[in-house]
């Protein structure tokens, strides 16, 4: 619906109200059989992100090429055709994807959860920590929350230390860690190291707007005009 409103954005137009007795031409029209000339067929918001391509001073032909020639892009182009883009996200984080899924099959505190996702069970919500059960899924034995992975409890001191190795601070932190991994507590976690990390603090600190006032002496007599 997103794509299709962005679509609609490129027109002008008027809603009007029709009486669905009144439909009878739009009725016809949809059942009449159409001629395809096309080897593809777009649907609404695959025409207007092609058009969108048409404006830039480049083809979508070349596009596409040098795009599967690209080895910055390589790795999420291939989670992309793969329908595994979960797979990506593990990518961006300090551990492999085979240390994660082994890691997560130990985990006591993800068991249960992990135990009911491999067989297609609803598990009880202080499993799933009071989460619903849909936001969790399975790629090649690692855990997923949406698009975070989730992380056991033995892997987390080193996700930790990569989100804090620049010093960011806790807001950016919290930012950071929710585009790429999720565990419970974890914003807890984050606040807690960055209590105790001087640089954190100053980060904070100058990220805050700091407003002074300045007390005027003078005599503010109200004057009415005659």
């Amino acid at each position: 619906m997103q794509h299709y409103a962005l679509f609609l954005q490129s027109f002008t137009y008027n809603i009007k109200y029709k009486n669905t007795k009144l439909h009878t031409n739009a009725d016809a029209l949809s059942r009449l059989p159409v001629n395809q000339t096309n080897e593809y067929n777009y649907d609404v918001t695959d025409r207007f992100e092609i058009f969108q391509i048409e404006t830039l001073p480049i083809t979508l032909h070349v596009l596409a090429k040098e795009t599967g020639k690209d080895p910055q892009l390589k790795i999420l182009l291939e989670g992309l055709r793969a329908g595994k883009f979960e797979i990506f996200q593990i990518e961006t984080l300090p551990i492999t994807l085979h240390v994660l899924a082994k890691e997560t099959g130990k985990d006591p505190q993800l068991k249960i959860l992990l135990e009911g996702l491999r067989a297609g069970k609803q598990v009880d919500a202080r499993s799933r920590f009071n989460i619903p059960q849909i936001e969790f899924c399975l790629q090649n034995g690692c855990m997923f929350r949406q698009h975070m992975a989730v992380i056991p409890e033995s892997l987390r001191k080193r996700v930790l230390d990569e989100l804090h190795s620049a010093h960011f601070g806790m807001v950016k932190m919290k930012l950071l860690a929710r585009g790429h991994c999720w565990w419970p507590g974890i914003s807890y976690d984050i606040e807690e190291l960055c209590k105790n990390c001087v640089n954190c603090l100053m980060k904070g600190r100058e990220s805050k707007f700091e407003i002074t006032f300045t007390r005027i002496n003078g005599n503010l007599d109200v004057y009415k005009k005659d």
